[in-house]
């Protein structure tokens, strides 16, 4: 039998705690300060959290590591890594054969870390959260959409159509002006083969100072982010 250490314990555990604060400290202002606004006004802070402490436990930002996380079912992978684009097209080649239904790709406004969320086929369909209450994410999203102005009133009933079809984390993540240009551009493109393409235009946030960037010096074992 394995024989106890106590004092070994308890100074790996005061040195990870140390060690794993120090890069914290840094890591979530800079964080907050670089994500997309859509983002962040998307994800809950449980989902935020957990990419947080993917990001430090992995050292990330500051070792120039990568993160994989996947759901329990596997149908919902993220990978975290530095330099943005740097693996994107590895990440998607090693998912060939994969029925990708939603692809959500996150860049900080200073390009030193991707955040890239993936949906494999099959997903549950947005239809599938209404009740007959009403008091459902669906009948909300409907609700935000009409207080939003951004569709007539005579355009709703196509548009409860069509976000009924989309996946559950489409409305679990609803944005009202977002939606109602997917579906004007599905509405432009019809029911063909054609592909529509709608580039978005995001204003980035306020780029802090190199110094207060994470991997810059003060952090333990860091290596100099450039942006």
């Amino acid at each position: 039998m394995a024989k106890s250490h106590p004092k070994g314990v308890e100074e790996a555990l005061s040195l990870v705690k140390g060690g794993l604060g120090g890069i914290a400290d840094q890591v979530v202002p800079w964080f907050f300060a670089n994500m997309p606004d859509y983002y962040l006004r998307t994800h809950s802070v449980t989902e935020q959290v957990q990419h947080l402490q993917a990001i430090i436990s992995g050292r990330v930002v500051t070792d120039n590591q990568a993160v994989r996380l996947a759901s329990p079912d596997g149908r919902k992978i993220t990978y975290i890594s530095p330099s943005a684009s740097r693996d994107l097209h590895g990440i998607l080649a090693g998912m060939l054969g994969e029925h990708i239904e939603t692809a959500r790709i996150y860049t900080t406004a200073d390009g030193q870390l991707g955040l890239n969320e993936f949906l494999l086929a099959p997903q549950p369909r947005a239809g599938s959260l209404r009740t007959s209450e009403g008091d459902d994410l669906f009948s909300a999203a409907l609700d935000a959409m009409r207080a939003s102005g951004e569709l007539p009133e005579t355009d709703m009933a196509a548009f409860g159509a069509f976000l009924a079809a989309a996946n559950a984390e489409y409305v679990e993540k609803f944005d009202p002006v977002r939606a109602a240009r997917h579906f004007r551009l599905l509405r432009e493109i019809g029911g063909g083969d054609d592909t529509g393409l709608l580039i978005e235009q995001c204003s980035a946030p306020t780029v802090p100072a190199v110094s207060d960037r994470p991997g810059g010096p003060g952090v333990p074992g860091a290596v100099a982010g450039g942006g």
